[in-house]
């Protein structure tokens, strides 16, 4: 069994509250609130089961239960993520000049010795210059606002699906970026859109297995591999 790493030991326990924002807007705050006050270090490796034992929900008059994902705000976020960044990406490969296919190039090539090494933080970190330098070239304020403030809604959503990489091929997760900045350099915006959208349908198809799977009870979920295996 695989030990936690110990940056990772005795993280401070964070009490989220049932509100009108999210949980994951909650998870998002704590898990950023633990990086930059230093308790979850630069390249730490992210175990999401250690940092969920770690975040707890409180019910008025209910006590406490485990924070969860939802399969339900997973699909919404990524429905509105398709719909914006297809366009984004559209424009932007039309119109990114030399300069701007230049950082992309830059950034892929930081987010690929990130990958390698499933630092998860710094990979989702140069994915965001990847894309937001092909996006900003659509030179659409209102559509680049409403991205980013997507991008900070599904941060947990991403760095469950990052953090599980090593075990899903690794850097296969980032194999669309070489695609989507030919796509870029050839200023096909048609074509940057379709890779964005596969891309994105994809995630989301294996972000909600996960959720899915970390919702069955770990004896459910024996017996229903086991049942398997006798069919």
């Amino acid at each position: 069994m695989d030990r936690e790493p110990s940056s990772l030991q005795g993280l401070p326990m964070v009490n989220l509250e049932l509100q009108r924002i999210t949980l994951a807007d909650q998870v998002y705050g704590a898990m950023r609130g633990w990086i930059l006050d230093g308790t979850l270090a630069p390249g730490t490796p992210l175990r999401i089961r250690q940092i969920a034992s770690s975040l707890v929900v409180t019910r008025p008059h209910k006590g406490a239960v485990v924070a969860g994902l939802s399969a339900k705000e997973l699909r919404d976020f990524y429905g509105a993520r398709i719909v914006l960044e297809a366009e984004a990406a559209r424009l932007g490969a039309e119109r990114i000049s030399p300069t701007g296919v230049k950082a992309m190039k830059t950034a892929l090539t930081c987010l690929d010795r990130a990958a390698k090494h499933y630092d998860v933080l710094e990979a989702l970190k140069f994915d965001e210059v990847f894309l937001g330098t092909l996006y900003k070239a659509s030179d659409n304020a209102v559509l680049m606002n409403l991205i980013r403030s997507l991008w900070n809604r599904v941060q947990p959503y991403r760095v469950l699906w990052a953090s599980t990489a090593e075990r899903r091929g690794g850097i296969i997760i980032w194999s669309h970026k070489p695609r989507l900045l030919e796509a870029a350099s050839a200023h096909d915006g048609s074509l940057a859109a379709s890779i964005v959208v596969e891309s994105l349908i994809k995630a989301c198809k294996e972000l909600e297995h996960l959720i899915e799977r970390a919702a069955v009870p770990h004896s459910e979920g024996a017996a229903t591999t086991a049942k398997a295996r006798r069919t």
